[in-house]
């Protein structure tokens, strides 16, 4: 009984701090609302954990990983009601160009209106990643915003940020 009951405690603590995760990553993720892509959006939030295309530059750099042998370019549009804008994206990936390494390249454009404002917002983005083990990707990004703002009481970010992923795939997926 002891042990049910721990079992309980230790899941509802795991699953209420992963609930809670998810919110901290919705309030502070710039990519949330504003950078989006075509194929995460039909996940539903989901894409991180899959992340098998070149949008995995932008949400889990890890997932380049599993692009081995393959140089893709993809380019993306999303019109973004909430924000009345339109999101305009392209990206590279090259994984023939080292043995051990996938690297990527994207550049996002947003035209979001924030308070009634018409904000610019550029994005360019550099990944790595790579394959510790049949089942295990770590991957790394750094992402530099450039924006323009045509009102002071706007504040959108302006410089840069790095993002580690790691993903592990069990199973093979379909």
């Amino acid at each position: 009984m002891m042990q049910k009951l721990g079992t309980f405690l230790v899941g509802l603590v795991a699953f209420g701090t992963a609930a809670y995760g998810q919110q901290a990553i919705q309030d502070t993720d710039w990519t949330q609302g504003f950078m989006l892509k075509g194929a995460p959006l039909s996940f539903g939030g989901a894409f991180r954990a899959l992340a098998d295309t070149n949008a995995a530059i932008l949400y889990n750099p890890a997932g380049l990983a599993q692009k081995k042998g393959s140089i893709a370019a993809s380019a993306d549009y999303v019109r973004n009601g909430r924000t009345s804008s339109h999101v305009i994206g392209g990206a590279v990936a090259d994984s023939q160009a080292t043995e051990f390494m996938v690297f990527g390249l994207s550049y996002d454009r947003d035209n979001p209106i924030l308070a009634g404002t018409r904000t610019t917002i550029q994005q360019v983005t550099l990944a790595g990643a790579g394959q510790l083990a049949s089942t295990f990707y770590f991957g790394t990004s750094v992402k530099t915003y450039f924006t323009r703002v045509a009102s002071p009481l706007v504040s959108t970010p302006t410089g840069a940020d790095m993002d580690l992923g790691l993903l592990v795939k069990p199973i093979p997926m379909v």
